[in-house]
């Protein structure tokens, strides 16, 4: 019986894990709070191919490499939600006493999975206001002056 709820909480930890993981990405990456965090990552990725690119000292290529690994982690969703999902799995084990690296795994990889595939099935049902907007043509404050005064 004890296995039973010991996968019950896994599965449980996949699907709680991949919802937040889900919401932190598509917060991070849609959100007015961390546009400022986007463009600095931008930056350090333009910044970081500069010096790779033009400087030869192994320091300022390490930092280089440094800028341009944070920087692309931070703007490419699927690479973000790896690391958010091992950082959730970690609090998620720890809260509730569950132990062994392969579990941990499991559910690492499965909610990062679960984010995907519910962020991709359900992406035109949860899609930003902001988004929708640019896609459909929505009346204009003239058009609507024209229809109340005619």
């Amino acid at each position: 019986m004890e296995s039973v709820s010991l996968g019950v909480n896994y599965l449980i930890g996949v699907v709680l894990v991949g919802v937040a993981v889900w919401q932190a990405v598509d917060t991070f990456h849609h959100g007015s709070l961390f546009k400022a965090v986007r463009e600095w990552a931008e930056e350090g990725v333009e910044l970081g191919e500069w010096a790779l690119a033009r400087l030869n000292m192994l320091d300022d290529r390490l930092v280089g490499h440094l800028l341009l690994f944070l920087g692309k982690l931070l703007l490419c969703p699927f690479c973000l939600a790896h690391w958010l999902s091992l950082i959730f799995t970690a609090a998620y084990c720890a809260t509730f006493n569950l132990s062994g690296v392969t579990p941990a795994v499991l559910i690492w990889l499965g909610a990062v999975k679960f984010a995907t595939l519910c962020n991709d099935g359900f992406y035109s049902v949860t899609r930003l206001h902001a988004e929708i907007e640019e896609e459909i043509e929505l009346p204009s404050v003239d058009d609507e002056e024209k229809n109340d005064g005619a």
